[in-house]
């Protein structure tokens, strides 16, 4: 088996001072009969001059293939109230359907992520 694991973070100051965080996940893996699963997570927050949370999207992708078939979810929730969900089987709309908010568990330990400004994970060297 082949497994690939990504995770990117973005921390955006604009010159209003409005910000922005965003985070992607990214984990594949493929085994011996040639199946391949992928699966995408991005939660995108934006906030105003005053630190204000004034946007929150999630969005999800999971992708099963095999030599036959690819079967595909996509997942979208911008309230954390609930998922609004489309499942594609070879490329065809097959139903959409609305989900309760569940938080998507991820392969990482989400709370370094999380909580990277109040930990100082990364913090900018300042010369003296």
């Amino acid at each position: 088996m082949i497994k690939k694991t990504t995770i990117t973070l973005d921390i955006e100051v604009n010159e209003d001072n409005t910000s922005s965080k965003e985070i992607e996940y990214k984990n594949y893996s493929i085994n011996i009969e040639k199946e391949e699963d992928l699966l995408t997570y991005k939660n995108v927050i934006k906030y105003d001059t005053y630190g204000k949370k004034v946007y929150n999207s999630e969005t999800f992708n999971k992708i099963k293939k095999t030599d036959d078939i690819v079967d595909e979810i996509i997942g979208n929730s911008e309230n954390n109230n609930d998922w609004k969900i489309l499942e594609y089987k070879n490329h065809v709309f097959e139903k959409d359907y609305m989900q309760i908010y569940d938080n998507i568990k991820l392969d990482v330990k989400y709370d370094i992520i999380e909580k990277i400004e109040d930990k100082k994970y990364l913090v900018d060297k300042v010369d003296k």
